[in-house]
């Protein structure tokens, strides 16, 4: 009953504002720190308001029923809010409350409460250099662990995430989420940064199925009985892609530059995942990957949601002839200077997201249906592991999916 009046209650607080001209942002807005009712706009002020369902026999006023840990919550998941939207530093913003009597009649306090300080390392975390304003990743946290999204995923329903350097145990070059057991690292180290991602994702850690990658272009279908594959026992060497269509089982395949790709169909209720370094690329393991499931599952093209996640962007990627002239064997001349720039000096600037795009639209995956990062490995090299920015000291990411 509590539950009900507070929904109307909310309602009330929605119609009140809308009625003085208030522009609704979002109701019910969650993060792992808490809700907000309400985010409104009013001008150019943001407004945050709690909603709150006063009885008659309720003791106190509503600003007073939202206490100080109250308060402290709103503000993390605002901030979280602002760090989503990729609001500005400076945008103005209120803290208010309205509060609805049994009649649902509405008392607004304005400015009931100030920003509550304490974020800035959550802040600091999630405060990523993107490579462009496409807005096509989200960052998340959950328990201190900080990982990436895709909104067409997310809106899709499917259980996946990209891992950071943030929330994990490792210490040193591998702080703090290492997700490998080939870089030296402590095993029980890197179990538990598992054991974290999986309880900040979603799913149980030790049912993964872990790839070991080469490079190339092999796919394995994955079922119930490779759960714990790389975490409780050896995995199957030489895999560079994973798929399944059975539910709880989660996979992994590990980054520091390299490209993954995602993909769902959720009308075959089939999910997967390829690392597509350069190598990868050149042999054009996306287009691989569609053709699989399109064989395998009856998977159409143009019903997979994908994404192309982090990875070293085209600015910080500069190769050398060898590897320039790989990509001019495949793809065709009016496409080169899409994903290269020539600098002379037998020197290359490669775009390995552009590459992987046109691999994925050309295999019939709509770019309505496709998510391109916006953030490179290499210019996050702070919270994201990248063997260029480290040459070669550091430890791995992880890219995650579970039906």
């Amino acid at each position: 009953m509590r539950k009900n009046s507070g929904g109307a209650a909310e309602e009330a607080a929605v119609l009140f504002l809308e009625g003085k001209g208030i522009r609704i942002l979002e109701r019910n807005f969650r993060s792992y720190h808490g809700e907000i009712d309400i985010i409104a706009l009013e001008q150019e002020m943001i407004l945050v308001v709690e909603v709150k369902m006063r009885s008659y026999g309720d003791c106190g006023t509503a600003a007073e029923a939202v206490d100080f840990r109250k308060q402290k919550r709103i503000c993390y998941t605002f901030n979280y809010y602002r760090m989503q939207r990729r609001l500005a530093e400076n945008t103005a913003v209120r803290f208010d409350v309205i509060e609805v009597d049994k009649d649902f009649r509405c008392h607004w306090i304005q400015n009931a409460f100030e920003f509550q300080g304490g974020t800035e390392n959550m802040e600091e975390n999630m405060n990523f250099v993107y490579a462009n304003e496409d807005h096509s990743t989200i960052i998340n946290e959950k328990n201190g662990v900080v990982f990436i999204t895709f909104p067409k995923l997310v809106k899709a329903g499917i259980c996946h995430g990209f891992s950071t350097r943030i929330g994990g145990v490792s210490e040193g070059h591998l702080s703090s989420m290492n997700l490998s057991f080939t870089r030296g690292d402590d095993p029980e180290k890197v179990q538990e940064n598992f054991r974290r991602i999986g309880a900040a994702i979603g799913f149980d850690a030790k049912d993964l199925v872990l790839s070991s990658q080469i490079h190339e272009t092999e796919i394995r279908k994955v079922t119930a009985k490779d759960k714990g594959d790389g975490i409780v026992r050896e995995t199957v060497s030489g895999i560079d892609a994973l798929v399944t269509d059975e539910a709880g089982i989660p996979m992994y395949t590990s980054y520091a530059d390299c490209v993954p790709l995602l993909f769902y169909d959720s009308e075959h209720h089939v999910a997967g995942m390829a690392h597509s370094g350069w190598r990868g690329t050149v042999a054009k393991i996306g287009a691989k990957f569609v053709a699989y499931i399109q064989r395998e599952y009856g998977s159409k093209p143009e019903n997979i949601i994908a994404a192309i996640g982090p990875s070293i962007c085209r600015s910080c990627y500069e190769v050398g002839e060898e590897v320039a002239e790989e990509f001019k064997q495949v793809f065709l001349p009016e496409e080169i200077p899409l994903i290269m720039d020539d600098k002379g000096n037998g020197k290359y600037q490669l775009d390995l997201w552009k590459a992987n795009e046109l691999i994925l639209t050309q295999a019939g995956i709509r770019k309505e249906n496709l998510d391109i990062t916006d953030i490179c490995t290499c210019c996050n090299s702070d919270k994201l592991f990248s063997h260029r920015a480290s040459h070669g000291k550091r430890g791995n990411l992880g890219c995650f999916m579970c039906l």
